[in-house]
């Protein structure tokens, strides 16, 4: 059983409910890219154990903030909102850009 397993089962005091049950997740410590490898390497050093999936949004969320603080060049929050939109990530799980959305998907575009 991996980490993150172990803290969703140990939020309820029946775990029965889950028998049988996945939760997906988009990271993998077998993925080959030098961002993902130079991760695990480091968080298996540290911690003794290869990370998982809760470790690595934790770290893709830190690099983030980071990049969005150093694009903004201060910790002004209008500042640093404004970066993240300019911030291309590559991150332990796969490279993302986050985008300022002001619309709602209409009800003819969500699915059923």
């Amino acid at each position: 059983m991996l980490k993150g397993e172990n803290l969703l089962l140990s939020i309820l005091d029946d775990n029965s409910v889950l028998d049988g049950s996945y939760y997906p997740t988009n990271f993998s410590v077998a993925t080959q890219t030098a961002d993902v490898q130079e991760f695990v390497s480091g968080y298996t050093a540290l911690f003794g154990s290869p990370p998982d999936g809760i470790a690595a949004s934790g770290y893709d969320a830190m690099r983030l903030l980071a990049r969005a603080i150093e694009i903004a060049g201060s910790l002004d929050p209008v500042a640093v909102r404004d970066a993240f939109a300019a911030s291309v990530i590559i991150k332990a799980r796969q490279p993302f850009r986050i985008t300022m959305r002001t619309d709602t998907p209409s009800k003819a575009s969500q699915s059923k």
